[in-house]
């Protein structure tokens, strides 16, 4: 399982995800779609760091 997939189970499965969007009043559904993002946002970060340093 990847790292990332892990973590966001940890985090869904202990109940910090539903308590953190109680207390902050964010919520996306059944959370499908902020794993997505996590996943989008990690995977374009990477490849920003890969094209920055490629040019040293």
């Amino acid at each position: 399982m990847p790292i990332l997939e892990y973590n966001y189970n940890v985090i869904h499965d202990s109940g910090a995800l539903s308590r953190d969007r109680t207390k902050w009043g964010t919520y996306y559904g059944d959370g499908v779609d902020v794993q997505e993002n996590l996943y989008n946002f990690a995977r374009e970060r990477l490849e920003y760091l890969d094209g920055y340093y490629a040019a040293f």
